[in-house]
């Protein structure tokens, strides 16, 4: 059971306190949780703001501004994930109606923030016109309730989400709160002292989500209001824990980043010789240093045996630090189940076979992935059925779809076609074009060379009958 759902559980078993206060302190739990944190960093190092080494303390003492360099690994650990299983569009059979709502619309947004974040939710609602719509909402504002320890079924959602308001000529950020449950949605807003109240500027607070309107001849008479039965979120996770796909990388790239800033900062710093002087006679150091730069030359006094100068370079260990970034790079891509697409050549000298071997850990987190997306497709159908259930439209038969899911893979097109080309006549025509990169649709395809080839036997036809007459 999760720490919000036992902090709701215990609020709600005391009888005196009130909704905003159970309201309040939910909001105030979830502002200082760990999750929430995750999915914040998750959402940074995408956008390679990586939090370690920005916020890493600075020197005490600093001739030079430092470098804080934030490596791209995340974005591209994520990029690969959705795409391979998202890039290409989701088949989804044995539906009855395919035009209420596509998800390939918007599974690939979904998806790309589920692996940032952990899970993403998709809120459905109907629009003024009666037609099903959907909206993409950030998980950091949401706080799922659920009514059982196993949190099988969906009771409450809370969202917050900062506003600007304005008291008294001065702007202020306050949280507005709506919360969801199975029929309607309650709006809140914050004031002054972090408390939160019914908003009265929503007229009819709470809102039904969806009402009907009763006519006669054309006149209205009068309206009725109801909800869904059920609290309008989905969720799409991308495991059962809700982990995002930083977990097992988040050191070694804040490794990576600091190995590289220090790298970066080394050679700023000792970019130039460092000069040692012996018994520089008379001279103070500004005179010193002007007269080295005018004429490139070094006064020492005859008499003195002592008077020298040496020049002093510093050796970076250059291969060391990139043999171990090295190491580091490649933990990053095994650990985060990823393709280093370095270490795939040029794409003309390699094999399929190869290919497949680089690419078996990220077909591993694929089809773990994959599980996810079908539970999500299954439950977005089952709302949908809700839906058409309240428009008096034919189910779906949601538990029988055929989801049929597209991996992107890079690939060797030349060998590809040499084995289409091989196969011809041996395995069916139908097959042995599905395999050829160049073809998207098989049947439109197959259609395709039909026409040609019954194009081309009239055209020999036409030849034929031209060199009898």
């Amino acid at each position: 059971m999760s720490q919000a759902n036992l902090i709701y559980e215990r609020l709600r078993a005391n009888s005196e306190i009130t909704n905003e206060a159970i309201i309040q302190n939910l909001i105030n739990y979830d502002l200082k949780s760990k999750e929430r944190q995750r999915k914040i960093d998750g959402t940074n190092y995408y956008e390679s703001e990586n939090t370690a080494i920005i916020e890493k303390p600075s020197k005490k003492y600093k001739i030079f501004k430092e470098h804080r360099v934030c490596n791209g690994f995340y974005k591209e650990i994520v990029d690969q994930a959705v795409s391979y299983i998202c890039g290409k569009d989701i088949i989804i059979e044995n539906l009855k109606d395919d035009k209420i709502i596509d998800i390939n619309d918007f599974i690939y947004d979904l998806y790309l923030e589920a692996r940032k974040k952990g899970i993403e939710w998709l809120y459905m609602y109907m629009d003024k016109k009666g037609d099903l719509k959907y909206k993409i909402i950030d998980s950091t504002e949401i706080i799922p309730i659920y009514d059982t320890e196993f949190e099988d079924d969906l009771k409450e959602i809370i969202r917050y989400y900062k506003i600007l308001v304005v008291e008294n000529d001065q702007e202020y950020y306050r949280y507005k709160v709506e919360v969801y449950d199975t029929e309607k949605v309650t709006y809140y807003m914050e004031d002054s002292k972090g408390e939160y109240f019914i908003d009265m500027t929503i007229q009819a607070n709470p809102i039904f989500y969806n009402t009907n309107t009763f006519r006669i001849l054309g006149k209205e008479t009068r309206t009725e209001d109801y909800g869904w039965g059920v609290v309008p979120f989905i969720p799409l996770r991308n495991n059962n824990k809700d982990m995002y796909d930083l977990q097992p990388v988040k050191k070694h790239i804040d490794l990576y980043d600091e190995m590289i800033s220090g790298f970066a900062n080394n050679i700023e710093l000792f970019q130039e010789a460092i000069l040692k002087v012996r018994d520089r006679g008379a001279q103070d150091w500004e005179e010193f240093w002007a007269l080295l730069q005018k004429y490139k030359i070094v006064t020492c006094d005859d008499t003195s045996a002592v008077g020298d100068v040496d020049f002093l370079t510093v050796d970076i260990p250059f291969e060391a630090r990139e043999c171990f970034l090295d190491i580091v790079r490649n933990n990053i891509y095994e650990f985060g189940q990823a393709v280093d697409t370095r270490k795939l050549g040029d794409g003309t000298n390699i094999t399929n076979v190869v290919i497949k071997a680089r690419y078996a850990n990220l077909d591993l987190k694929a089809d773990a992935g994959i599980k996810y997306v079908k539970r999500f497709i299954y439950e977005l159908y089952e709302f949908v059925n809700v839906y058409k259930k309240i428009k008096a439209q034919t189910l779906e038969d949601a538990e029988n779809l055929n989801i049929i899911f597209n991996k992107k893979m890079i690939f060797n097109e030349s060998e590809m076609i040499e084995n289409v080309v091989k196969s011809d006549g041996i395995i069916s025509k139908k097959t042995n074009i599905s395999n050829h990169p160049y073809v998207t649709n098989i049947d439109d395809e197959l259609e395709q060379i039909e026409e040609e080839e019954a194009q081309y036997k009239d055209d020999i036809e036409d030849e034929e009958t031209k060199e009898v007459v």
